[in-house]
C-alpha cells in the first residue's frame, strides 16, 4: 500500500483511497483479514473523512467478533454517510 499512497499526480490522492478500498474489499473476500484490517485503517488514516474507512474497520471488527467496536466504527461510517445524497449511502446488506 505504500507504493499506492507515493504515486503523485493530479488524482493520485483519490486513485489511492480507492485502490486501497479495493484492495481491502478483494482482502476480506479471500479472508485475508489481517490485509483487510490494514486496509481498512489505510484508509481511515489517509482520509478520515471517508466513510468507508469506517466502513472497512467495522467489517473487519465484526468478523473478530468484536461486536462493541464494529458498531462504533460504523456509527462512524453513517454519521459521514449521512450527509451524503442518498443513493451513495451503502446499502443494508453491508452492515455487520
Amino acid at each position: 500500500m505504500k507504493e499506492v499512497l507515493a504515486v503523485t499526480g493530479p488524482d493520485a490522492w483519490s486513485d489511492a483511497l480507492f485502490q486501497i478500498e479495493y484492495i481491502g474489499r478483494v482482502a476480506r473476500a479471500a479472508g485475508d483479514w489481517e490485509l483487510a484490517e490494514r486496509a481498512g485503517r489505510e484508509m481511515v488514516r489517509h482520509d478520515p473523512s471517508y466513510a468507508g474507512g469506517y466502513l472497512a474497520v467495522a467489517l473487519v471488527e465484526e468478523h473478530r467478533g468484536d461486536s462493541q467496536t464494529a458498531k462504533q466504527e460504523l456509527a462512524k461510517a453513517e454519521s459521514l454517510w449521512s450527509k451524503a445524497d442518498t443513493p451513495l449511502r451503502p446499502h443494508e446488506a453491508q452492515k455487520p
